[in-house]
């Protein structure tokens, strides 16, 4: 089952998009999907997934039908994602990887609540804790049409204290997250949306964290060498020991701050990664390690890429080898190349 949410009116209040900038993706209505059969069967946590730069939940039906299959409540979101991380930072004139952009970058993005420290601003409508809200709230709304709960919107979120809280939660987080369950909540996201995903797993408690071609943020030193993010390798993390999931692309490279291809950052098994990747290409399932790698070959598609075949609809191969899209007409979510090995995993993370 699947039915769209029209999360937020788009008030889009980014600085640093010229006018006529396409900001079409930070518009789109939020996606849901139900597992098939009675609630009652449904896995208990809430499966919420970020999509990645300029990205649309209308593209990422194949991630969240993976999702549904696998028992989850899903939700695809849209939220204020025109422009990378880095290039908002840029903008700024401070590394990505600091803490005083990058970290900061994010948190306004999730929470939105805006940083002095910051010039770039966000319109707190846009940002993922209002828009995850408004869509739990319409949810739960339209469910208590009859005075029953069908498919118990309530578990993930404080519905008596949904209009006025006071902040519970990380500084310069907003009332509005604390009326969430992060604790009953999935996070997961691809590109940027994998990074904010990771850090909001790491400021609160959260049930499961998957990171699909994300959390891997980086820049360039000085000296010329790519240094990770020094709030993902130093901070202390709320959700270490909960369980994860994470793919990636063993061919793509980092968008122009080195020639390094996309290797297993070096901080996952802080934080409860596996040190080794299982080769998905070679061996579909089970899953030896709760990282998979495949080099899968890309579609012909406009705008696809190795980055883009892990988790965008149209760029999704149905096979490792052809590239043939998983999107084509009559095909399915289950038809793409990496199902099995998302199935597994996304089924591991309860």
């Amino acid at each position: 089952m699947s039915i769209s949410v029209d999360a937020a009116s788009c008030v889009y209040g980014g600085k640093y998009y010229t006018p006529g900038t396409d900001i079409s993706s930070a518009c789109t209505p939020t996606e849901v999907y139900l597992p098939a059969g009675p609630a009652q069967d449904y896995r208990p946590q809430l499966f919420v997934y970020l999509v990645g730069t300029g990205g649309s939940p209308s593209d990422a039906h194949n991630i969240l039908r993976t999702a549904a299959y696998a028992g989850y409540r899903s939700i695809g979101m849209s939220y204020d994602n025109i422009g990378s991380i880095a290039s908002r930072c840029i903008a700024e004139g401070k590394p990505s990887c600091s803490d005083q952009c990058g970290l900061r970058m994010r948190r306004v993005t999730i929470s939105g609540v805006n940083d002095p420290g910051l010039v770039w601003q966000i319109d707190p409508q846009d940002s993922i804790s209002t828009r995850l809200v408004k869509a739990l709230t319409a949810l739960y709304d339209e469910d208590q049409w009859d005075n029953v709960s069908d498919f118990d919107w309530e578990d993930y979120i404080v519905v008596e204290q949904r209009q006025e809280l006071n902040n519970t939660l990380w500084p310069g987080a907003s009332a509005t997250e604390a009326v969430l369950n992060w604790q009953n909540i999935v996070i997961a996201g691809f590109s940027q949306g994998a990074g904010h995903a990771v850090l909001i797993s790491m400021d609160r408690l959260v049930a499961g964290v998957a990171a699909l071609e994300g959390g891997n943020d980086r820049c360039v030193d000085p000296t010329g060498a790519t240094a990770m993010a020094s709030y993902l390798t130093t901070r202390f993390n709320q959700s270490r020991n909960q369980p994860r999931f994470a793919a990636r692309h063993a061919d793509n490279f980092m968008d122009g701050e080195s020639g390094a291809p996309h290797h297993q950052p070096e901080w996952f098994p802080l934080h409860g990664f596996d040190i080794t990747s299982h080769p998905v290409d070679l061996l579909p399932t089970p899953l030896t390690s709760n990282v998979v790698v495949t080099s899968q070959n890309v579609p012909s598609e406009a705008g696809c890429s190795e980055h883009k075949s892990v988790a965008v609809d149209q760029c999704m191969p149905t096979d490792a080898s052809l590239g043939d899209s998983s999107s084509a007409s009559g095909l399915d979510a289950d038809d793409a190349h990496l199902f099995a090995a998302y199935l597994e995993g996304l089924c591991s993370l309860d």
